[in-house]
């Protein structure tokens, strides 16, 4: 029997499966496994580039632009790129991708290039992004099946976030230890690391169906009232989640005067926020239930950090302040879990690719944006509207949830 049917077979309405479930399946822990380290390995080389660009220019919003950049190949390349998880066999496209990115930052250490060429590098390693995702996130149910996907996909968020906050105090500290540039040799050999524990995976996982649509992915998309409500959902709370997040590195810098160190700490402060804050919920129910949650995150998320931004709070409260504005990102959870579970697996890589492009789509803008203002206006400013509008997000999710999404539960719906 497969490891899919193993777990597929015995779906109950009655049984409430452990959250831990998914890491009884071999292929599955892998999976994360090789995510963890590629997670490490990609947020700390954009720690490392920030703070390259902004020891060499001293401008905040060339420092946010490296995170715009990097998210930039999700606006509109991404979901042709995510595509190619429907057309070549999964396991494959995660393994070209890890060591592509691992030659880019190798050159980028290796070589003294000037900023503009910096970007350049850093928005073409952002091209391997949606592929290695949109492939990632189709092995999930493949492997797993759908019964305990809700938890496969808590706990895969739980490791990215984990990834995340290693990443930034690893970037960090690096940067501080060896410079930046040294940061970013190691980062080069976590993606060569990250390929062997994929290459682990069965060697069915990731078998093409069939030849990717991404005009059927579209339709789907936007015929399903729920998936069209959840990525819009949390495509909002990421933009303004990101207007803060990306200011965070100068804000360290200028604001609280944090060495290289301490800004790789208070960077971590934004996942450490989103693991709390998904592991304070329960990924399952109605899809009303879910879209609630995503609204609870970004309620609690604007409360806790706009009275430290908008009173320019000292001290530690400003890392209390960006740990409150991780928690906005655990809205993903719930959203990703209503809509990924209504995805038809012939065109589940395509789906999330397009999704998955909205959203960093929404990152990369979020980054710019807050840039801007800190730049035009001030950092508190930046950080205390985004905190503000992520607050008012969440209570208008919360009113407006009943008239997007049925009471029934998905479960009920299905038999």
């Amino acid at each position: 029997m497969s490891q899919k049917a193993s777990h597929d077979g015995g779906a109950d309405l009655g049984t409430q499966p452990s959250r831990f479930a998914p890491l009884g399946v071999v292929g599955f822990r892998w999976l994360v496994s090789a995510q963890l380290v590629s997670e490490i390995g990609d947020w700390a080389a954009r720690v490392a580039l920030q703070l390259l660009v902004l020891e060499r220019t001293g401008n905040a919003a060339l420092s946010a632009l490296v995170i715009a950049v990097s998210l930039a190949p999700w606006i509109g390349l991404g979901q042709v790129l995510a595509s190619i998880g429907d057309r070549y066999p999964r396991r494959t496209v995660l393994i070209v991708c890890d060591l592509s990115r691992a030659i880019i930052f190798l050159i980028i250490a290796a070589v003294e290039v000037p900023t503009g060429v910096v970007l350049l590098l850093a928005f073409l390693a952002g091209c391997f992004d949606p592929p290695f995702e949109a492939s990632r996130s189709a092995l999930i149910p493949q492997l797993v099946g759908t019964s305990i996907y809700g938890h496969a996909l808590a706990l895969s968020a739980y490791v990215s976030n984990l990834g995340l906050l290693s990443g930034y105090v690893l970037g960090g500290g690096l940067s501080g230890w060896l410079g930046p540039r040294g940061a970013l040799l190691v980062n080069a050999a976590t993606f060569v690391l990250s390929s062997f524990l994929v290459s682990r995976l069965p060697n069915e996982a990731g078998n093409p169906l069939r030849r990717p649509d991404v005009r059927a992915a579209v339709r789907f998309i936007l015929s399903d009232r729920v998936v069209l409500s959840s990525v819009v959902v949390y495509g909002l709370v990421a933009f303004f989640g990101m207007s803060v997040e990306g200011i965070a590195a100068p804000y360290g810098v200028d604001e609280l005067a944090l060495s290289n160190a301490g800004v790789g700490l208070l960077l971590a402060m934004v996942p450490a926020g989103t693991i709390v804050g998904t592991l304070a919920m329960r990924a399952d129910g109605s899809d009303r239930r879910l879209l609630r949650l995503s609204g609870l995150a970004a309620l609690l998320a604007g409360g806790l950090a706009l009275p430290v931004f908008w009173l320019e709070l000292t001290g530690l409260l400003p890392f209390v302040g960006f740990f409150g504005i991780g928690i906005s990102f655990a809205a993903s959870i719930p959203t990703n879990t209503a809509a990924g579970r209504r995805i038809p697996d012939e065109i589940r890589a395509s789906t999330f690719g397009i999704l998955q492009g909205v959203v960093v789509g929404a990152h990369a803008l979020g980054a710019a944006t807050g840039g801007l203002v800190a730049n035009r206006i001030s950092l508190d400013f930046a950080a205390t509207l985004g905190a503000a509008t992520i607050l008012s997000l969440g209570l208008l999710i919360l009113l407006v949830t009943p008239v997007l999404t049925p009471e029934q539960d998905w479960r009920v719906r299905e038999n």
